[in-house]
């Protein structure tokens, strides 16, 4: 066992079941004999698997199956296995990132691992178009890519490829751009520039062979569904318009320019659309019918301007009017009609009115409301606006739609067993039939006779044969799809006499053609059907032309290199077509056996299997059902299912039926009808040929050979479309699907060509410098790239042989004029030598390099050393620096100390006389205070004295008074008692009463007395209390004044210590003046001792600077302090001040207020005292009366 060391490490991609191919590293090589290397055949090899960078992003993983993706796993491959035969290398770059390029040719390993991971790289990039060996490969991104077909850059291409940059477009120029303009890649033009492959391109050329060659063009599009072959003939239809409209100016009419017919052919494709798409699972606006279009030019001067285009339907998928399917949508035209408003479906048909899905069993409650985001309702108005551009008028477009409804209502008939015969049918759904029979304008009987039962000739006699209820469905579903493809026939029919240029060119004038080819891709289904077998039909036809004109492609490439072509083996017909195509193939026992009435599936199988036994395309499988066959294709192998070929291919419609379609009042079911049987009034007799003729695979089978034939006379381009990802979604590839879709697109086929001669090419520069390493002697480049590429190779490539050859051709390589050509295995040869000598010639680098990494360290180790050394030199000379700075900034800093103590004990001083001066002056104030307070208490105690004599000497005045009446008031009523005692005899009860008055006279006035004697001591006591307050408050005032005195004393001791203060600020500044000279004093001694550290001075002298202003801030601050302690006493002083103005006004504001409710209660006091005494007086004249009246003295009365 041993290790090659001729591959080490090459990068290949391995088979893999999921993923199709992922990346690898090739780790370990064994061989069986390691002696002779030329003779080492391999038997194992060690791989690890390789993750690309976006592997995560950009591949899709089925839900279904949790298979993942391992990096870095070791995998043991035997390469003896025919799948790992020949393990593919990969086209890397330095990093080791997969490669990818827009013309697939330019890579160095062409396979097709290469071509999925290319096209993979640049779907994630947003780059959709590729070319391989003349197809342009077209991915659907999914998504509309700003820029891409922006009218800028078709102008670019058209002036590139058209108009030889003869056209000012003022296009600008182009960018990398991921999202819409791409850099140029691969194609190269004339004038030495290169263009990134686009539909752009196709059309272009396209166009410029039109006009510059006598050849017709023709575009071949195909792709499966959803890959986007629709939208792609759309926009090569727009291109192709759009061009001749470039050579004029903008004030040329639409018109002149062709445009407005160019119009009216891109509205039809929304007629086909409506009339011919559905939904899929695949798609949801998928084409169920294949389209060949021409598009009619006419010369104006040397460019041609489009006139007219004709179509040419095929295979339109009938069977989808039963839509089985719960997950498709039919055709789009029903459910547009069902989404219109009812005023438009009254005006159609009544039976549409409050219709819906579920009205018509032909479409059922399934499908989608939209399509591609568009309402159908809104789909309708685009169909009736294509219609009436198409110059259709109301009327007929009422006739088209009727004839839709026609077809809906046919779905609607349902049958049962008759109750007195079960071989016969009738119909059980009278109320549809009345409908069906109001549409079509036929009597019920006619249209229940003609679909239960059917007239059989024999000889000269007619039979009626009665159909059982599932002969009477078929019979209902052949005329459904009958209409409606008579309907899709003058829709085509229509659409061509609105489009097509009619006028007969003049003499020799050439009609210029470009062809459209839109034809369904290559299909495979388990099991496939009789459509799956046409469209496949066709794809084989197709794969044929394009397989000859990819040969005749690589002939002329090798002729344009000039290379010797010794043996290249000739292109026969494909084994398949002969299959198919021939006297005993498939399509005449088909044909043949749809002529007898005996004919079955089985037989049919029989007949095939038997009359082509030696075919090897025919694939006989003895467990398969013996309805079913294989046929190998060139994409795949795939099974068929025979059982409804015949029913199929006959589509036999009852003369019965045709009589009521004839007769029907709708116009396009009556004429297409008609046209069916080859016109006349009623059916006619149809012989063996005739029928065979006019099935549906011998009809296509002519129409297939009169396309081939017409487009074998034209230059022919290839666009294959490929659906990256059944998802749907952008940046997104599933490998499986993708190289399934390469394979059916023929691409893989493609490559095999190219393959079976000289699998790999290189340009000669390229080649050059990839492999000049690899010569002993070095060999000149001169002025010919071709003789050196020649002597290289002819000495790198002479042990190298060529081996599994399917030509007799010994030459491992071939150099052209500007490539050069390499057969298989012998660039891999080149790239196994040249990776040794870059191996060898790397560890000689590695070790020179070794070497310089060791000196650069060990300079730089020595330079460091010499750093550490200087370092601590300076380390200590700063040291001793730094030592005599401090000693200097502590003397510095003594200084300051001293000075700031001194300072400091000056402001205690200070503040300490502040204090005393105001302890002092408070003690003042307050001793002042105390001897006003008890010279106010003696007054007050004097005025209470004097105040209280006053009374003493009023109360004793009233006892005496009182005193001195009490005598009188006895001395009166001793009189009266003597006079009483002397007039007792006589008077005696008069002077008794008398007596007792006057008692009680004296008696109340007692009292009266005695109250206003009470009275009058209150009010008394009140007017002294009264003028004690108002002494109390003449005391207050009189003390507020002094406080008010001490205050302004104050102001002024606050002034003279501000006075002293601003005397003390003074003299700061002046110390200040005398520090700042003592400092430059210091400054300059400490400079003359600091001359052995010159270098340090400016820090020094910054760091004195710093000093100085920290002095100076201190000053400043002490400053700022000072005053804002002046203001603040100045300002507190004030607002005390204003507080004693405020309080004496109150004060006064109170006395004031007192002496005015003492005046008006003196008042008040005074006038109850007059009243009282008016009272008295009043008493005491009554009492004068009294007495009068008594005899009572007139004196005594005035005594009392």
């Amino acid at each position: 066992m041993g290790s090659d060391d001729d591959e080490k490490k090459p990068y290949i991609f391995i088979r893999d079941t999921e993923y199709g191919w992922i990346p690898a590293e090739v780790t370990e090589v064994h061989y069986t004999d390691e002696k002779d290397v030329r003779k080492r055949k391999k038997k194992t090899i060690i791989v690890r698997t390789l993750k690309p960078h976006n592997w995560d992003e950009s591949t899709q993983f089925e839900e279904s199956n949790a298979y993942p993706f391992e990096e870095n796993q070791n995998m043991l491959i035997n390469t003896t296995l025919k799948a790992n035969a020949k393990l593919p290398i990969q086209n890397v770059d330095d990093k080791g990132d997969i490669l990818h390029a827009a013309d697939l040719a330019d890579l160095s390993f062409l396979h097709e691992a290469a071509v999925l991971y290319s096209l993979k790289e640049r779907n994630y990039l947003f780059k959709p178009y590729s070319t391989v060996n003349g197809i342009l490969v077209a991915l659907n991104p999914f998504k509309w890519i700003d820029g891409l077909y922006a009218d800028k850059k078709r102008k670019e291409y058209a002036n590139n490829l058209i108009f030889e940059n003869t056209m000012d477009f003022d296009v600008e120029e182009k960018k990398d751009d991921v999202k819409g303009s791409f850099a140029a890649e691969s194609l190269a033009l004339p004038n030495g520039t290169s263009i990134e492959p686009h539909l752009f391109e196709i059309s272009c050329r396209a166009y410029k062979g039109l006009i510059s060659t006598p050849l017709d063009q023709s575009i071949l599009v195909s792709g499966e569904s959803g890959s986007g072959k629709t939208e792609s003939v759309k926009l090569l239809m727009q291109d192709l318009a759009a061009y001749y409209s470039m050579t004029k100016s903008s004030e040329t009419s639409d018109e002149s320019s062709g445009l407005a017919i160019a119009n009216r052919v891109l509205k039809s494709n929304e007629i086909l659309e409506a009339f011919g798409n559905a939904q899929t699972i695949r798609n949801e606006n998928s084409s169920r019918f294949s389209k060949f279009v021409k598009l009619q030019f006419k010369f104006d001067g040397k460019y041609a301007a489009i006139i007219g285009s004709s179509s040419t339907a095929y295979v339109l998928e009938k069977s989808r009017i039963l839509n089985n399917d719960s997950r498709e949508r039919n055709y789009h035209i029903f459910y547009q009609l069902l989404a219109a408003d009812n005023q438009f479906k009254t005006s159609i048909w009544e039976g549409l009115v409050d219709s819906d899905k579920n009205s018509f069993q032909y479409i059922g409650a399934h499908g989608k409301p939209e399509i591609d985001g568009k309402a159908d309702s809104d789909r309708l108005q685009d169909t009736i606006k294509a219609l009436t551009t198409m110059g259709l008028s109301d009327e007929q477009r009422r006739t088209i739609f009727r004839a839709v409804c026609i077809v809906l209502q046919l779905g609607n008939i349902n049958f049962e067993e008759d109750p007195s015969d079960s071989s016969k049918s009738k119909i059980n759904s009278p109320a549809e039939l009345n409908k069906l029979s109001d549409i079509m304008e036929i009597p019920i009987q006619e249209i229940e006779s003609s679909l239960t039962s059917r007239l059989v000739k024999a000889r000269n006699e007619t039979f009626t044969v009665h159909l059982k209820v599932s002969d009477a469905r078929q019979s209902r579903d052949t005329l459904a799809k009958s209409i409606y493809s008579s309907i899709f026939d003058y829709i085509v029919d229509m659409l061509n006499n609105a489009t097509e240029d009619k006028s007969k060119p003049n003499g020799n004038e050439r009609a210029p053609v470009i062809n459209l080819l839109d034809i369904f891709g290559f299909e495979s289904y388990e099991p496939c059907l009789f459509e799956q077998l046409c469209i496949n039909y066709a794809n084989e036809k197709i794969q044929a032309k394009y397989t000859e004109d990819n040969f005749n492609i690589v002939l002329n490439e090798f002729r344009a290199e000039e290379i010797e072509i010794r043996e290249i083996p000739g292109i026969n017909e494909p084994e398949v077509l002969a299959l198919l195509e021939r006297k005993s193939g498939l399509i005449s026992i088909l044909n043949d056996d749809c002529t007898l009435t005996t004919s079955t599936a089985r037989g049919f199988v029989y007949k095939l299997k038997q009359l082509n036994v030696k075919n090897s395309c025919l694939i006989q499988n003895k467990l398969a059902r013996p309805t079913e066959f294989g046929i190998k294709h060139y994409a795949a192998t795939l099974t068929y299912d025979a059982a409804l070929f015949i029913p199929r291919n006959k589509e036999v419609i009852s003369d019965e039926l045709m009589k009521c379609a004839i007769n029907c009042s709708n116009e396009i079911v009556s004429t297409q009808s008609k046209k069916t049987l080859g016109g006349g009034d009623g059916p006619k007799k149809r012989g063996k040929s005739s029928q065979a003729a006019a099935t549906v695979l011998g009809k296509f089978q002519r129409q297939l050979k009169t396309l081939m034939k017409i487009i074998e006379e034209t230059k022919t381009s290839y666009v294959r479309c490929i659906k990256p990802n059944t998802r749907h979604v952008p940046k997104i590839t599933n490998h499986k699907t993708t190289l399934d879709q390469l394979t059916t697109a023929g691409l893989v086929e493609a490559l095999n060509i190219s393959r079976n001669y000289f699998q790999s090419r290189l340009g000669h520069l390229d080649a050059i410098e990839r492999f000049q390493a690899l010569n002993e002697t070095r060999i000149l480049r001169g002025s010919d790239d071709r003789d050196c590429c020649e002597r290289m190779f002819s000495m790198l490539l002479s042990q190298f042989v060529v081996t599994d050859s399917a030509i007799d051709d010994s030459r491992s390589y071939a150099v052209g004029l500007t490539k050069v050509y390499f057969r298989e295995g012998s660039l891999e040869y080149l790239e196994a030598k040249r990776k040794v000598i870059f191996t060898d010639a790397a560890i000689v680098l590695q070790r020179f390099f070794r070497k310089v990494i060791k000196r650069i360290r060990f300079l730089a180790f020595k330079k460091a050393a010499l750093m550490v050394q200087a370092f601590e030199r300076r380390r200590k000379a700063r040291a001793l620096y730094l030592k005599k700075v401090t000693i200097c900034r502590r003397i510095q800093s003594l200084y300051r100390g001293y000075l700031g103590r001194s300072m400091v004990y000056q402001l205690k001083r200070n503040k300490a006389a502040v204090r005393i001066q105001t302890w002092y002056r408070g003690n003042s104030v307050g001793v002042q205070f105390v001897g006003i307070l008890k010279a106010a208490k003696k007054i007050a105690a004097f005025i209470s004295k004097r105040l209280s004599k006053e009374k003493f000497s009023s109360l004793m005045a009233n006892v005496v008074e009182d005193a001195r009446k009490d005598t009188q008031m006895k001395r009166v009523l001793l009189i009266l008692q003597d006079e009483i005692n002397a007039e007792k005899a006589g008077t005696r009860n008069n002077h008794e009463a008398l007596l007792q008055e006057s008692k009680d006279l004296l008696s109340f006035s007692r009292e009266k007395t005695f109250q206003l004697r009470d009275n009058n001591s209150r009010l008394k006591i009140e007017k002294s209390t009264l003028s004690a307050d108002h002494m109390r408050l003449q005391q207050k005032y009189v003390a507020a004044g002094s406080a008010c005195i001490a205050m302004q004393a104050d102001i002024a001791t606050v002034n003279e210590a501000n006075t002293a203060l601003m005397r003390n600020l003074g003299r700061q500044r002046k110390l200040l003046s005398s520090k700042s000279k003592d400092l430059r004093e210091n400054v300059a001694k400490t400079n003359a001792l600091s001359d052995e550290f010159e270098k340090e001075r400016e820090i020094t002298e910054l760091s004195n600077k710093e000093e100085l202003e920290k002095c100076k801030e201190e000053m400043n601050l002490m400053k700022i302090f000072y005053e804002k302690e002046l203001q603040k006493t100045k300002d507190q002083a004030e607002v005390d001040t204003n507080k004693l103005r405020h309080e004496i006004t109150i004060l006064e504001n109170e006395m004031t207020a007192e002496e005015e409710s003492n005046s008006i209660s003196f008042q008040a006091m005074m006038a109850a005292i007059d009243g009282r005494n008016k009272g008295i007086t009043d008493q005491f004249g009554s009492m004068r009366s009294v007495s009068t009246m008594g005899d009572i003295d007139e004196g005594s009365v005035s005594e009392i």
